[in-house]
């Protein structure tokens, strides 16, 4: 008809703005539908860590840290079932993932739990006799606590007994490495320096014997044995 206009509907897409909208509304969605499973397991295993039963807890809380690798609670509380269950190298994995992921807050409470599972770690291998393992674990406890005593003293005793059976099999070099190891941990350590005395005679280099000899000497003055040892030295 004359006059009339023909109407031509808009048939482009929708902007993109509104695909954007869409598209985050989903992933918050799944975000959401995840943290929510994930507190759903943490839940189901605090009921049973309070309950005492560790080691039914400990599948909940491994399915938490599973749906959300940033769940900090979730790994604290894997470790801490492995921990009560006296299981302490498979507590220190989640506990230090959970120390890395804890807010700021809140991590000393991590802290502590996470060194008595090093500690206990440590332990372990030493009464399985994997020296070179208890080493790594009481180093990386002194790393977080340079003070913790205990730790400091059970890796001086596994490091001067390794040093003893290297001597005793002529490996002077790594002897002497690891008697020096000692003494970085514990510089008035005598027992490190006799060894060290021994060591160097035993390569023949009596100079560097003096030294450590002397150095004995001013830590424990009135040991009979080390002026003994300087003397026959020095009298070289």
């Amino acid at each position: 008809m004359r006059g009339m206009k023909k109407v031509l509907h808009n048939s482009n897409p929708a902007p993109v703005w509104v695909a954007i909208a869409i598209l985050c509304l989903f992933l918050v969605s799944c975000a959401s539908l995840k943290n929510w499973q994930a507190e759903g397991e943490f839940d189901q295993g605090t009921a049973l860590f309070n309950q005492g039963k560790y080691q039914e807890a400990i599948q909940y809380f491994q399915k938490a840290t599973d749906t959300d690798p940033g769940y900090y609670q979730a790994y604290l509380y894997l470790g801490r079932c492995y921990l009560n269950l006296r299981q302490y190298m498979n507590a220190v994995q989640p506990l230090r993932t959970a120390y890395r992921l804890a807010p700021d807050e809140f991590k000393k409470d991590v802290f502590d739990v996470l060194l008595d599972a090093l500690f206990g770690a440590a332990i372990s291998a030493v009464n399985q006799g994997d020296a070179d393992e208890a080493i790594s674990y009481f180093k990386e406890v002194l790393t977080l606590d340079p003070q913790f005593d205990k730790a400091k003293d059970e890796l001086v005793r596994l490091y001067i007994t390794g040093a003893g059976n290297l001597l005793k099999k002529g490996n002077i070099d790594d002897a002497v490495r690891t008697y020096s190891e000692v003494l970085k941990i514990a510089p008035d350590n005598v027992t490190a320096y006799l060894g060290l005395i021994t060591a160097f005679i035993k390569s023949g280099d009596i100079s560097r014997a003096i030294e450590a000899a002397e150095k004995a000497n001013i830590m424990d003055p009135d040991s009979k044995e080390i002026l003994r040892i300087l003397k026959e030295l020095i009298g070289k």
